[in-house]
C-alpha cells in the first residue's frame, strides 16, 4: 500500500517539494535506481493527464541525502487550469517491477497578479 501525502502549490509559481521515504524499521528507502513517473488527472479513471513529471523529464530528481524531488516550474504551473487533482508516483526498478509509492491530490491556487 502506498503512502498519501496532499499537495498544494500556487500556480505560475516555481514549486519544489522533496520526500523521504522510510520503510516499516524507519530506514531509508532508496529509490535512486528507479525510474520514477507521477501523473495529474482530475479523477483516477480520467483519460487525460493534467501534467507528467518523471525522471526521464527531469521534474522528479534524487538528493543526495536520499530525498525524492518533485518540481513544478512556473512556466508549467501557469497553464494549470484545474485547482483540484489526484496523483500517484510510480516506481519501475531495473528489474522492471513496478510499485506505487504515494498517492494524493493536489490543489492549485490561481493567481490574482498577473
Amino acid at each position: 500500500m502506498s503512502a498519501t501525502y496532499n499537495i498544494v502549490l500556487d500556480a505560475n509559481s516555481d514549486f519544489a517539494v522533496y520526500l523521504q521515504f522510510k520503510n516499516c524499521n524507519g530506514e531509508i528507502v532508496d529509490f535512486s535506481t528507479c525510474n520514477l513517473r507521477m501523473q495529474l488527472r482530475t479523477r483516477a479513471n480520467s483519460p487525460t493527464v493534467l501534467d507528467e513529471l518523471s525522471t526521464d523529464n527531469g521534474r522528479l530528481s534524487f538528493e543526495d541525502d536520499g530525498k525524492v524531488r518533485v518540481f513544478f516550474p512556473h512556466d508549467i504551473t501557469r497553464d494549470y487550469k484545474f485547482t483540484h487533482a489526484v496523483y500517484d508516483i510510480l516506481a519501475e526498478d531495473s528489474n522492471g517491477f513496478f510499485t506505487r509509492i504515494l498517492e494524493g491530490n493536489v490543489e492549485a491556487r490561481p493567481e490574482v497578479t498577473r
